[in-house]
């Protein structure tokens, strides 16, 4: 009998809270045992900020449509975490891409990302250069705790939080600048220099979920300046509709979550004649790129509620596989070493991967030689669409 999506949900936080969650943060890939750590912080760190705070609105969503213990137990712990994202940089105003105890860089750190982005600070270690992706995931994630789940003394001090981070960007002309005083790699949302539209529909955003949260007009009055003299709302309506260079897939993720919050968020009826024309573009090119993302047709929904719930949708959800990544049959060169089974536990299939790494910088003997190692990745997108089609009445219990 095929498993339902409650089960296939549960399962997937079970794998979730024993090999992702590092200190409250969640690890997108781990490198799984006997290559990895036992507590699985060896792993590619640089999507924890955005993943930890999609886990977050996750478990909101959770709560709100339960009212599971559980479900406020770890949307506080995930809470938690983004807070110390910002404390281990030791500098106000800026976060971390992830973190984890260490004392000295280990060998992936030099596999994934950039290693010189790596700091230490006291017992921990923290990757920097948080990008706008970064800043995403921490918006979202604190926007919903705080509607959602969070109490009055959790909300001021999310307020403390949202202030130090967006109080810098503001300061610093909507850019994300890193501890070295430098805009990061990808951290421009600036109208002097605006790579894309993109950009301009996540400021917009970000600026009026911080007013909301923090209730400072400072935040609300860049916001008006933006679009009075920038015309950053016409900009947004445009986000993701360039045909040179094309959007990614994952950037249409990156405007439906700012998107949810400034329809939550505005009740100005002309701004919000954009924004609902950027909530169309968002929908439409995600289906033309076959990107059938149920929480995409939730947001839609939410806003377009005669829209119907796209067969895709459902094919989507359901076809989710939870099953053994068989990786010991994949066909292999050789000269690679294989690596054993480390556990028999089920993982997600279409997420884990076997990837080979030179010896050497495993510190393992072998100058020439290959060594396979199995990461995991994690099943955020599945829970974040489950639950939140919970919350909107879309998905039922029975499911």
């Amino acid at each position: 009998m095929p498993m339902t999506l409650y089960e296939k949900a549960m399962l997937c936080e079970a794998m979730l809270e024993e090999r992702h969650t590092y200190e409250g943060q969640i690890r997108a890939l781990v490198v799984l045992p006997p290559i990895g750590l036992p507590d699985y912080s060896t792993g590619n760190h640089e999507s924890d900020a955005l993943s930890t705070g999609m886990y977050l609105a996750t478990q909101a969503f959770r709560w709100a449509a339960t009212k599971d213990p559980k479900a406020k137990e770890r949307a506080r712990t995930a809470a938690r975490a983004l807070r110390m994202l910002q404390r281990v940089t030791r500098t106000d105003g800026c976060f971390a891409r992830g973190f984890k105890r260490g004392n000295g860089a280990t060998w992936d750190e030099q596999a994934f990302f950039f290693p010189r982005e790596w700091h230490q600070a006291g017992e921990y270690r923290w990757l920097g250069d948080p990008s706008t992706d970064s800043l995403v995931g921490l918006m979202f994630g604190y926007e919903l705790y705080c509607d959602l789940v969070a109490d009055a003394k959790e909300k001021r001090q999310i307020a403390k939080d949202v202030d130090l981070v967006m109080r810098r960007i503001v300061d610093q002309g909507m850019r994300i600048v890193d501890v070295d005083g430098r805009m990061t790699l990808w951290g421009n949302m600036s109208p002097l220099v605006l790579e894309e539209n993109l950009n301009a529909l996540q400021a917009l955003s970000h600026l009026r979920g911080a007013y909301h949260i923090t209730k400072k007009r400072g935040y609300l009055r860049e916001y008006r300046r933006l679009i009075q003299e920038w015309g950053y709302h016409k900009i947004a309506a445009r986000a993701n509709t360039e045909t040179n260079p094309e959007p990614s897939e994952w950037d249409y993720n990156l405007a439906m979550c700012p998107l949810y919050t400034l329809l939550c968020y505005e009740t100005d009826p002309g701004l919000l004649r954009y924004y609902y024309r950027a909530l169309q573009a968002q929908w439409r090119g995600s289906r033309a790129r076959h990107m059938h993302d149920a929480l995409f047709n939730w947001t839609y929904k939410a806003f377009h509620p005669r829209a119907p719930i796209a067969k895709e949708t459902w094919e989507w959800l359901h076809s989710f596989e939870v099953s053994d990544f068989d990786y010991t049959l994949a066909r292999r060169p050789a000269t690679r070493e294989r690596a054993k089974r480390p556990y028999l536990h089920e993982v997600p299939k279409y997420s884990s991967s076997v990837q080979a790494f030179p010896a050497s910088l495993l510190g393992l003997p072998g100058k020439e030689r290959m060594v396979e190692v199995v990461l995991e990745g994690v099943p955020r997108y599945f829970l974040r669409a489950y639950w939140a089609g919970r919350y909107f009445g879309c998905i039922p219990p029975e499911a």
